[in-house]
């Protein structure tokens, strides 16, 4: 019965990996999946530039990552959350120029965000919380 229950177990983990691979593959326009670690996906982009994803254990988009956002990272997280390229606009806009490295986390205490060197944005509204 044990050894039931561990296959059954095995079966859903491998399941959850093939979801969270199509997901993270979603994210990013015309990427190709690279690598996989665990619940990580490494996402080459259309101009060969990669971006990191990771999930959760339950299967939860837990975080993405990149260190080329002024030279071609794409990343459209969905649900709810602004693109990269979008976050990156409004910070031109506002006579910030955005480039390297970048990350998109969900803070215990300010939600989901993006994160670019010394500045903080908001990714549900586009809000420079930190600069």
């Amino acid at each position: 019965m044990k050894r039931l229950y561990l296959i059954f177990f095995l079966i859903l983990l491998s399941l959850g990996a093939d979801a969270a691979s199509d997901i993270a593959l979603s994210m990013v326009p015309r990427g190709r999946l690279i690598e996989t670690i665990g619940r990580d996906f490494i996402i080459k982009t259309t101009a060969g530039t990669k971006i990191g994803i990771e999930f959760t254990r339950d299967g939860k988009f837990e975080e993405a990552k990149g260190g080329n956002l002024d030279k071609g990272d794409e990343l459209e997280p969905g649900d709810g959350l602004m693109s990269l390229s979008s976050i990156a606009q409004l910070l031109q806009k506002a006579g910030i120029k955005p480039q390297g490295y970048w990350l998109l986390e969900n803070d215990k205490k300010m939600g989901w965000i993006y994160e670019f060197q010394e500045i903080t944005v908001n990714a549900v509204n586009g809000k420079i919380l930190k600069k």
